[in-house]
Order: structure tokens, then sequence, then C-alpha cells
């Protein structure tokens, strides 16, 4: 792990929330794999803490996309301090083994995710993409199409609930309409979930 500087050359809004960066970064981080982050500096402080977490989202042309959230404010340019590699890469079965795999984001964006998206499909592979608590949020028109999504469930309060407060999509259950089928076929199952409270959510999903 080593810090190098990621020159953003390109902005591109992809929906209402997210922005994502087109970065010319030292070669060693374009060896990034799905699983793997850096972590970036833009303050002038050196403290490790005040870093923000940058996953890539695809390798394109050369240059390494990040997706960050939209009211962040970046200029083409813009020279950021980035520290890589962080964390181990996604182990995937073999490509004759693997046929769907299921993408499960829960309380928190599926960024981290994302980029396994483009190698799956390139690999013939079918990907579901479900967003279960806040995740539902998200906007995934700018996701290929061959991309299946299925939104988690929100309830709704009784009609006589006295003085209701609006559901939100954090009071979801973990849980979908096609949940039985899409476990039942995936070859593979990957999970991102809210850092808030890991351990709570973790066991919702194994449970």
């Amino acid at each position: 792990m080593k810090e190098t500087n990621a020159i953003i050359e390109r902005i591109r809004r992809v929906n209402t929330d997210f922005q994502r960066l087109e970065l010319s970064v030292d070669e060693t981080l374009l060896k990034i794999k799905p699983g793997q982050s850096m972590m970036a500096r833009l303050t002038e402080s050196w403290n490790p803490y005040l870093r923000q977490q940058w996953w890539p989202v695809n390798l394109s042309r050369g240059k390494l996309v990040v997706e960050r959230p939209a009211n962040e404010m970046y200029e083409p340019g813009q020279v950021v301090p980035v520290l890589g590699l962080v964390g181990q890469p996604f182990r995937f079965r073999g490509t004759g083994a693997l046929r769907n795999v299921l993408l499960i984001a829960y309380d928190t964006p599926p960024t981290p995710l994302l980029m396994t998206i483009p190698w799956l499909l390139g690999n013939k592979i079918s990907v579901t993409l479900v967003l279960v608590g806040s995740a539902v949020s998200y906007d995934t028109q700018h996701l290929p199409p061959e991309v299946e999504i299925e939104l988690g469930d929100i309830p709704q309060l009784p009609a006589d609930t006295k003085n209701p407060q609006p559901s939100t999509p954090s009071d979801a259950d973990f849980s979908w309409r096609n949940q039985i089928m899409t476990l039942g076929w995936a070859d593979q199952v990957f999970v991102t979930v809210g850092p808030d409270d890991e351990l709570n959510r973790f066991s919702k999903v194994l449970g």
C-alpha cells in the first residue's frame, strides 16, 4: 500500500444523488479488483481517519472510475492524494460453476459492489441487484439494462394508526418480493451493509 496522486479527468452526474469521477491514477491502482478500495485525502490533515473511502465502479480506457455523492464538489484537474490498495478482492467461484450472482445492498448505496457488474456480465453471468432498507432510494437507471433490480419491502402503517409518521426506507425489514427465488438460484452472493450497525445488519442477512 502506498500514497499516490489521482487526477480528476472527468466528472459525470449519473443520477440525482451520485456522480462519477474518472481518474488518472498510478499504474498500481489500475490493478484494483472488485472488493478493493482506496482512501482519499481531501483535507490538509494527514490523519488517516479523515480520509474518505473511495470505491471503484469501473476501469474505462485506462482510467479508474469512482462513484461519489453528488453534493460533494470536485473539479477537472483536481489532484487528490490516495492511499491504496485497501482490502482483499472478492473471491469468485470458477466461471464454469458461476451462472447467477446476487448482489445485496442493505441500508447503504450499492457502490462497493458495482465493480463486479462489468466483469460478471462480460463473462455471461447473470446479475441481480437487491436494494433493501435505505438502499431502495438509490437510482439505478444508469446501470446496465442486463442487471435485474429487486427493491426491498417498506412496511406501511395501519390506516387507523393515530398520528402516523411516514415510513422511511430504513424502517424496512430485510425482505423483497422474489427473495426465496433469487436466493435459491444464486450461485454466489455478495453483500454490503450500512457501516453504523454492521453486526445487526449482517445478522439479519445471515438469519
